[in-house]
């Protein structure tokens, strides 16, 4: 957690509307402008031009990097108040309890968001590299 974004983007999960939530939290990774489509697989470039294909804990990596929360936080006991910067964790996705009425807000993404943006989501939001011959 940090006092600042440094260079992130912001992303703000709402947890009322998964399926929003996740299509959000995709279009925000693809505007990075750092990954590309490639016939389906996630990619990004290196910097000798070389294409690298991004598996989950890359692309674990490439969100913590580009991607963080906000959310104020009560210091002093409730005096004063400060912006706080955070990377998502990912953690598994909990059971629901069904003593708990209503269920409770998921208040971040969880490792099944993860491999939804991963599997489902993502690569068709990205441009595509595309192979182009001299003639």
């Amino acid at each position: 957690m940090d006092n600042e974004p440094n260079g992130r983007r912001l992303h703000h999960w709402i947890g009322k509307d998964r399926t929003a939530d996740i299509a959000e939290l995709a279009d925000t990774i693809a505007a990075v402008g750092k990954l590309f489509n490639h016939d389906g697989v996630i990619v990004q470039l290196d910097p000798t031009g070389k294409l690298i294909q991004l598996n989950l804990a890359g692309l674990r990596a490439f969100i913590d990097q580009h991607i963080c929360g906000v959310r104020l936080v009560a210091l002093d006991n409730g005096w004063q108040w400060q912006r706080q910067y955070f990377t998502y964790q990912f953690e598994p996705r909990q059971r629901p309890n069904p003593m708990h009425w209503p269920p409770l807000d998921e208040t971040e993404p969880d490792a099944t968001v993860l491999d939804e943006i991963y599997w489902h989501e993502l690569a068709p939001r990205l441009p595509r590299a595309q192979s182009f011959s001299p003639v």
